[in-house]
């Protein structure tokens, strides 16, 4: 799993900061329109720390941008840049992986 914090208008032209979960095991029927995953899943597991970490307004999940294998929450306008890293990197530190940062999970990267 990746977990990566995305700077604001990456995604769309709109957007705040965003957090994503990429490369997760989603079953192979999964589908936004349908997106229920058992409560062990990494997908639940993932929307599950985004939402438990004390950051208020708990950031939004973003239904239009799900696919299998991503997850993507956008931050509050009012969160501070400091709580939203704050927020990003302790998210990442509980699936013991290195929080991203930068970079789109819609585009291919062949960097090493």
């Amino acid at each position: 799993m990746i977990v990566r914090l995305i700077e604001p208008c990456t995604l769309t032209a709109t957007n705040n900061w965003m957090i994503t979960a990429e490369g997760l095991n989603d079953p192979a029927d999964w589908s936004r329109f349908h997106p229920f995953c058992s409560g062990d899943s990494e997908r639940s597991r993932f929307e599950q720390a985004v939402r438990e970490q004390s950051l208020r307004p708990a950031p939004c999940l973003c239904k239009s941008l799900l696919k299998p294998g991503l997850s993507i929450f956008e931050y509050g306008w009012d969160a501070s840049d400091d709580s939203i890293l704050e927020h990003a990197i302790a998210v990442a530190d509980r699936f013991q992986v290195d929080l991203t940062v930068g970079g789109n999970p819609f585009r291919v990267s062949n960097a090493a």
